[in-house]
């Protein structure tokens, strides 16, 4: 009988210890992650988590409240504004949040330097870089060695045709967007007609109908938008014609 209560009791001790020890690994994670939001808001950012929007639990909602969000929800994205503060605390995001999916940086806080920091998220999915001015073309060289992205936006750069034609290379883009950006027709030079993407936008530039006679041969494409820039009626006919399932908007 004594030996069955210095069983269970020493069980029961075993069992609170490593119960104990998953708590604090527990906790210093949480910690950690708190840390690391606060640096990014610091800097100006915005932080998102991935909430259960569908089905919160009012109880359980406002217990989640009182503790705070890092207890319960991972990071799913961040974003910089133009109010953000240089240097960007790329480092922090890449080693506390290896699994971060979207990233939005705005203006003059992003530049070639902070991409490539960045090229180290495996399992990013959507980056958007807007009226990103310090962004070159070794910017852009870095962002394609992220092999996880689907959605990829830039505006406003320094990028040329020369860094554009490393994006055809990423696997799994889905949806591209190009606005005033310094490129030109020959960004397509080279381009295979069966990739993956599915969106593109391509705006603000001096692109003609030689991009319009390229695109026709990408019969992946659902839609394509060319706003602003120098391609004709003649071009958009073109893209009409052989690709009739896609959706095509050209606006002078």
């Amino acid at each position: 009988m004594m030996l069955r209560i210095r069983f269970r009791l020493r069980t029961l001790v075993i069992t609170l210890t490593i119960g104990l020890v998953c708590l604090g690994m527990y906790v210093n994670a949480v910690t950690r992650q708190r840390i690391a939001v606060n640096s990014i808001r610091k800097a100006g950012g915005r932080v998102f988590y991935n909430f259960d929007y569908k089905n919160p639990g009012r109880a359980w909602t406002a217990f989640g409240r009182q503790l705070g969000h890092d207890y319960f929800h991972s990071v799913h994205s961040v974003t910089f504004g133009q109010e953000s503060t240089a240097p960007l605390p790329i480092e922090t995001i890449c080693r506390q949040f290896p699994s971060i999916t979207a990233i939005g940086l705005d203006g003059d806080c992003v530049d070639d330097r902070a991409l490539e920091g960045l090229s180290s998220l495996s399992n990013l999915e959507s980056l958007t870089l807007s009226d990103a001015t310090s962004v070159t073309d070794v910017g852009l060289r870095h962002i394609c060695r992220i092999p996880s992205l689907r959605t990829l936006t830039i505006s406003g750069s320094q990028v040329t045709d020369d860094a554009v034609g490393d994006i055809w290379k990423l696997p799994h883009l889905k949806r591209l967007i190009l606005r005033g950006n310094k490129v030109s027709d020959e960004m397509l030079d080279g381009a295979p007609y069966d990739l993956t993407l599915e969106e593109l936008e391509i705006a603000d530039c001096g692109v003609t109908d030689r991009v319009a006679d390229h695109l026709a041969r990408m019969t992946s494409l659902k839609t394509i938008l060319l706003n602003r820039t120098a391609v004709t009626e003649d071009g958009l006919e073109t893209l009409k014609t052989q690709l009739p399932s896609c959706f095509v908007q050209v606006i002078p």
